[in-house]
């Protein structure tokens, strides 16, 4: 699979909208567009998260990188997938964790996918390792996800509604997976369409 590029930019300020556009118009133009996200919670309002195919990409003139990694997408989003959904909001959560446990990590998410997708308002959009580990040993996963709301993202958490039977072995596995979780942190964006 080919790499993604995922850029982090930070506009002038108040400028995020307008930084926001002028990435989806140059991303676009190349082809190589995945998304482009503005910050709802966890970021700052100035940065803009671009997301497209392929280890190199452009990005918007000017634009101050703050962050430029390349990432394998394992095992989604699927070759050639879009992303239909334009409402809601997307979660973008890091989790950093020891090389040895990443066989685990990924079965336990795989696998809790679907209870979770049947029993919540949500769709898992990508699931990357980052090509550049954080620290020797070990790797950095990116887990994507749609939700139809705030309330459908907040109502989801498995601390919050672990005696929902839709979900109770998913939820079972993001336990599971906190375990073995060295360190992790999210982020809600909306898309820029």
């Amino acid at each position: 699979m080919s790499p993604y590029r995922h850029l982090i930019l930070q506009a002038s300020p108040r400028g995020a909208a307008a930084l926001a556009q002028a990435c989806l118009k140059a991303e676009g133009a190349a082809g190589s567009l995945f998304g482009v996200f503005t910050s709802q919670i966890g970021l700052p309002a100035r940065q803009v998260v671009v997301i497209s195919r392929g280890a190199a990409g452009p990005a918007a003139d000017g634009a101050e990188i703050v962050r430029d990694e390349a990432w394998v997408a394992d095992p989604r989003p699927f070759d050639d997938e879009t992303l239909p959904e334009t409402d809601g909001v997307f979660s973008h959560r890091w989790f950093d964790l020891a090389e040895a446990d990443w066989p685990r990590f990924r079965e336990l998410s795989v696998t809790a996918w679907d209870n979770f997708e049947g029993a919540h308002a949500t769709r898992v959009i990508g699931f990357w390792r980052a090509l550049n580990p954080p620290a020797p040993g070990q790797t950095r996963v990116w887990l994507m996800a749609w939700y139809a709301s705030l309330a459908a993202w907040e109502g989801s958490r498995f601390y919050l509604d672990a005696d929902n039977p839709r979900s109770a072995q998913a939820y079972a596995n993001f336990r599971a997976r906190q375990e073995i979780t060295v360190d992790t942190g999210v982020s809600l964006l909306r898309r820029v369409t």
